[in-house]
């Protein structure tokens, strides 16, 4: 009787905790109801350095909500994931998103990882890698060709890798699509 009231909490815990996988195309604008924060449904996580957050921002030739990494006097190590999107295994997939910084005079490095749970444990597949963001302006990345090893619930994974002291780093407008 028990390990039935065990099982049965279990499965009611699992259910009532589930977040149900956004539908495709998935597009994230990093527009929140309250500025410093990230979108609901969304995940982040800091080992070193600060944590991302959705704010307003002014830079060259862009104005509007973006996420985005402050530098501060330690290395960055702070991840962003989107929230949970179903991607079958034998599809083709396509993320596509804005970047840039704050400043000509400062590098930034950040990289975008397909993750099987929103955690750096969960990386599965590298999609991007940007060793040197420079210029208060946003670039357009677009990386086609994306496959899943199995069927199953993914996450974007977006990993904040500057140098201490560097300028603001920003990401706006991801989108996923088949």
């Amino acid at each position: 009787m028990k390990k039935i009231i065990l099982l049965l909490f279990c499965i009611a815990y699992r259910v009532l905790n589930a977040q149900e996988a956004a539908p495709l195309p998935y597009i994230e604008s990093f527009e929140p109801p309250i500025v410093h924060q990230i979108p609901e449904g969304t995940y982040r996580e800091t080992i070193t350095g600060n944590s991302w957050v959705a704010s307003p921002v002014s830079t060259g030739t862009y104005s509007g909500n973006v996420l985005k990494y402050t530098p501060t006097y330690e290395a960055a190590n702070a991840w962003f994931f989107s929230k949970p999107v179903y991607l079958a295994f034998g599809h083709c997939y396509t993320i596509e998103y804005l970047y840039g910084n704050s400043s000509p005079k400062t590098s930034e490095k950040f990289k975008v990882i397909l993750c099987s749970k929103p955690a750096p444990s969960g990386a599965v597949r590298l999609v991007a890698q940007h060793k040197n963001v420079k210029g208060a302006y946003l670039n357009i990345e677009t990386s086609s060709g994306i496959f899943v090893p199995t069927s199953g619930i993914y996450y974007i994974g977006i990993k904040a890798e500057s140098d201490a002291y560097q300028g603001e780093l920003y990401v706006d407008e991801l989108r996923l699509w088949e």
